[in-house]
């Protein structure tokens, strides 16, 4: 069987000299190291480098990893991993990476700037409308107080203090929205994008496309046209089913209609102005449906 793990040593000493090496080669690209050590961290691809996937929060990263193992490694991921404090029910297909069937350049001694560059494989993206993806997040934001996700503590302990939302009575609200977009206007304009929770940064600062070149793009809105293009990109003949795939649903919960607020609309336009227009949404105001997931 030819080799499906990464058994070279990792550390974060290999991250600290590859991003030293990245941003000595090229000084414009991130405006700290920490926020380039993000960046890299979620640039994921198996030991074949057939392809390569960067995670960007709330677009479909469940499926999208779903299909990519299936494609990879012939067989459905099945198992499972449930912790109190995550509200994500599907968290497991997220540790590839720990059990060394993915990695990252910046984690891998044998890898430099030059090697990310000129990935020999399929760069994969996914995008979401910025409309749909805010809500989603905020909502999934809010839920993560209802479950004491732990991951999102730190957020909304941050939220509390920059805006004063009351996390007893603002959830699920159209003000409560309008403090969310507030809150991430003020981390933006104050502090470098690793800042940012990757489920709300603007995605043209997650996948970086001048860099990343993504191959394949796909949009959330049409993830069958997705799978089409993945697949015909990696050779695949298999006709893959992925509605058998499991995907980071919220249960569906009665909320207003976010998109009355005309400061929510015109915060959305002004934040994630660049991913309107590098990924070709219309920013006009979409229809009510889509928030889950």
């Amino acid at each position: 069987m030819e080799n499906l793990f990464f058994t070279e040593s990792r550390s974060a000493t290999n991250e600290v000299d590859f991003t030293k090496a990245f941003i000595d080669a090229n000084p414009d690209v991130f405006p700290t190291r920490p926020t380039a050590r993000r960046y890299f961290s979620l640039v994921q691809f198996p030991v074949s480098r057939r392809w390569r996937y960067q995670l960007n929060g709330k677009t479909g990263n469940t499926l999208t990893l779903h299909l990519l193992f299936r494609i990879e490694f012939g067989s459905d991921f099945t198992t499972a991993y449930k912790e109190h404090s995550n509200q994500h029910p599907e968290f497991a297909i997220f540790q590839l990476r720990q059990s060394g069937l993915l990695a990252c350049a910046s984690e891998l001694r044998s890898e430099g700037p030059n090697a990310f560059l000129q990935f020999p494989g399929v760069s994969i993206a996914t995008v979401r409308n910025p409309f749909t993806r805010t809500v989603s997040s905020f909502l999934y934001f809010c839920n993560s107080h209802r479950v004491g996700d732990a991951r999102l503590l730190k957020e909304r302990i941050r939220f509390n203090v920059v805006t004063g939302f009351n996390w007893g009575k603002d959830i699920d609200t159209v003000r409560g929205y309008e403090m969310f977009l507030e809150y991430v206007h003020y981390m933006r304009e104050n502090y470098a994008p690793h800042e940012l929770d990757a489920h709300w940064l603007p995605q043209t600062e997650h996948i970086q496309p001048e860099i990343y070149r993504p191959d394949v793009i796909g949009r959330v809105e049409d993830m069958p046209k997705f799978v089409a293009d993945v697949c015909e990109a990696l050779e695949v003949s298999e006709k893959i089913d992925t509605r058998r795939f499991k995907r980071n649903k919220m249960k569906v919960r009665k909320v207003p209609d976010f998109y009355q607020s005309p400061k929510a609309v015109e915060l959305v336009r002004t934040i994630y102005a660049k991913d309107f227009e590098t990924f070709g949404y219309d920013d006009t105001v979409p229809a009510r449906k889509g928030w889950a997931g």
